[in-house]
């Protein structure tokens, strides 16, 4: 699970499955990321229950939530981090002191800055 924001336009590029489809690309710079197999993701039955008019299914490269349903996924997406504040912490702590390789949690300074505080409050 990985949250981010797209940086630029959209650009056309190349179809790596060779069906010669048009293809759309664009920049995208991670803030938070979590492996499933090791840490807690926003469930997709929150998702459904709290916004229900998105399909959260089907594949969805390049569909815009409206400003309500974005709105809504920040708020969602926040108390997850404070839900989590805790495991993320300590998860985040344990990779800096052993200096271990990271396949499991990335958080920027602003994410990392936010798990720290709802963890302080914990």
């Amino acid at each position: 699970m990985a949250a981010g924001r797209i940086t630029g336009d959209p650009a056309v590029g190349e179809d790596w499955s060779g069906r010669g489809r048009k293809v759309y690309y664009a920049d995208y710079e991670c803030s938070f990321m979590v492996n499933p197999e090791t840490l807690p993701i926003l469930e997709r039955c929150v998702l459904e229950e709290n916004i229900p008019g998105f399909d959260w299914n089907g594949g969805h490269s390049g569909v815009v939530l409206s400003n309500q349903q974005a709105t809504m996924l920040n708020r969602l997406f926040s108390k997850y981090l404070s839900d989590n504040a805790a495991v993320f912490a300590e998860r985040l702590e344990l990779i800096k002191e052993r200096s271990m390789d990271n396949d499991q949690i990335y958080a920027d300074r602003e994410i990392f800055r936010q798990i720290q505080k709802n963890n302080d409050r914990s």
